[in-house]
């Protein structure tokens, strides 16, 4: 897409894959892999600004596939997301605080895979009786 103005279409791509359709929480494994594909022509940190915003919506579906779609983002450009999200968490913090278990486990799953949060130490294991 060269420098075209492509704001455009990356929301579309966004709001495509974070659509609150379905029977899942979480996008098909072909749509996250195709978007991952197309966000290597793409402005990565308006991605993110995107999906930030979808996390914001009164759709639980289109958050959770949000929080889904940046930890895939994530593994893929490492960096450009984390540096995002370490200025921009509030959204995915809050919905570490969801009733909604699902969105809750993925946000704090999510803000581990971030280094915004610690991963909760190992629970040892219990030595075996005599």
């Amino acid at each position: 897409r060269g420098n075209t103005n492509n704001s455009g279409y990356e929301s579309r791509l966004v709001s495509d894959i974070c659509k609150p359709t379905g029977i899942k929480m979480m996008p098909r494994r072909d749509e996250l892999k195709s978007f991952i594909t197309r966000c290597h022509s793409l402005d990565v940190s308006n991605i993110c600004a995107l999906l930030d915003h979808q996390l914001q919506t009164a759709q639980l579906k289109s958050q959770s596939k949000a929080l889904y779609v940046i930890s895939a983002l994530n593994a893929s450009f490492g960096d450009k997301v984390s540096g995002y999200f370490s200025s921009n968490s509030t959204n995915i913090n809050n919905l570490s605080h969801s009733v909604t278990a699902s969105v809750k486990n993925k946000a704090v799953q999510l803000l581990q895979e971030l280094n915004l949060i610690k991963r909760p130490a190992p629970k040892p294991v219990a030595a075996a009786g005599p």
